[in-house]
């Protein structure tokens, strides 16, 4: 099980996420760990331009981080990125300071959007970012758009190229969640997969295992370990 990275952990205090407070988040990560054996953690707050400066935002995040850190075994690996706001048209300048917010080590920028605006502008916003960005554009909790865009504006989403897609491991007893996860395995699309667990008490009551042998029974051997195994380079260490 300590093969498994949670590639986004909602478990950073600070305000950055649900979380108010460290002591509930170094609570949360320990659950979290004794249930699944993960001891490597993805954070992705959402960094909004409106809101904050990206220093501004890169200080609060790192500071949690190590606020966690500091109360945690050596053993845990808290792996800093975020959720950037979809630039409103679609276009991201090409500053090398939009790196501070890939998963380190990669290429990969997370984008998040408002689910209320418009699925087709969301869909021409994505296309833009990945033909002219000059990352690989990842979308975390991908099975939202399953949920709630018309069938054939999320069809499109998961064909988009250069696209990487993360889901919540929960996400695994949706037929939908399934059948998509076979397409993007045909694709060779890179996927992650993360607990979406932001309370301690939601991760008292994740079950991993109940959700990887739904996995395990939908697809083949091959296809499950591809999905499973799958992790970009990381830091060996949290100096932030």
């Amino acid at each position: 099980m300590n093969r498994f990275t949670d590639w986004n952990c909602g478990l950073l205090p600070d305000g950055l996420e649900l979380l108010g407070n460290a002591k509930d988040a170094v609570s949360g990560l320990r659950i979290l760990s004794e249930r699944t054996g993960f001891l490597r953690f993805c954070f992705l707050p959402v960094f909004d331009p409106q809101e904050a400066s990206l220093s501004e935002f890169l200080f609060r995040r790192d500071r949690a981080i190590r606020m966690l850190s500091d109360q945690l075994p050596e053993n845990f690996r808290l792996i800093p990125s975020a959720r950037m706001m979809l630039p409103p048209d679609g276009i991201l300048s090409n500053d090398p300071k939009w790196k501070k917010l890939c998963i380190p080590k990669t290429d990969y920028l997370p984008v998040t959007f408002f689910l209320w605006d418009s699925p087709v502008a969301i869909e021409n916003r994505l296309a833009k970012l990945t033909r002219h960005s000059g990352f690989a554009i990842l979308l975390p909790s991908a099975e939202r758009i399953l949920s709630v865009f018309p069938k054939d504006v999320s069809d499109r989403i998961f064909r988009l190229p250069g696209m990487v897609y993360q889901f919540s491991y929960s996400a695994l007893r949706d037929e939908k969640v399934l059948a998509i996860l076979n397409l993007l395995l045909n694709r060779k699309a890179p996927i992650l997969f993360g607990s979406s667990v932001s309370t301690p008490a939601q991760a008292a009551r994740f079950d991993l295992e109940y959700d990887l042998e739904l996995a395990r029974a939908h697809f083949d051997r091959l296809s499950f370990e591809t999905l499973f195994r799958f992790h970009p380079t990381i830091p060996k260490q949290n100096n932030l």
